[in-house]
C-alpha cells in the first residue's frame, strides 16, 4: 500500500511539474512575441526618424527675422572707428608684473601709482605664483608669465 501512494505522489508531482513548465513555456513565448513587436515599432520610428532629419535644411538662421546669426566673436576695435585696441590680459598683467621687485617689498599702492593700471585685482596673481605677501607689500617671485 506504501509503494501505491509513492507512486501516486511521484504521478501527481510530475504533473504538476508539466502544468508549470507549460505555464512557463507560455509566458516565455509571450515576451518574445512582445519584444519582436516593440522592435518593429522601433524599426518604424526610426525608419520615420531618418526621414524627418533629410527633410531639414542644412542650416537654419538664429534670428527671428530669417538673417544670418551674427557671430559670436566681435572684433576690437569695431571697424570704422578709432578706439584703441584693448590690451591683451596677458600684455596687461606682464605690465602691471613689472611694477614689483624680486628683493625691495613693495605696496600694491605705490606699484598701481607706477603702473597707472588702478583695476587690476591681484589675488589671481597671488595663487597663480607670480606674487608673494611680504608684510604690508608684495614681491615678485621668479615665475615667469607666459
Amino acid at each position: 500500500m506504501m509503494e501505491d501512494v509513492e507512486a501516486i505522489t511521484t504521478a501527481n508531482l510530475a504533473v504538476n511539474m508539466a502544468g508549470n513548465f507549460k505555464a512557463m513555456i507560455t509566458a516565455l513565448e509571450n515576451d518574445v512575441r512582445a519584444r519582436q513587436a516593440l522592435i518593429v515599432k522601433l524599426e518604424e520610428a526610426q525608419a520615420r526618424l531618418e526621414e524627418a532629419i533629410t527633410g531639414l535644411p542644412p542650416t537654419i538662421a538664429v534670428s527671428g527675422n530669417g538673417a544670418e546669426p551674427e557671430p559670436a566673436l566681435k572684433t576690437w576695435p569695431p571697424e570704422g572707428t578709432t578706439a584703441k585696441a584693448a590690451p591683451k590680459p596677458v600684455q596687461s598683467s606682464a605690465a602691471f608684473l613689472a611694477g614689483f621687485d624680486r628683493r625691495k617689498v613693495r605696496t600694491l599702492a605705490e606699484v598701481r601709482q607706477a603702473t597707472g593700471q588702478q583695476g587690476r585685482n591681484i589675488g589671481v596673481l597671488i595663487r597663480h605664483g607670480y606674487l608673494t605677501k611680504k608684510g604690508d607689500g608684495y614681491l615678485r617671485t621668479a615665475r615667469t608669465l607666459q
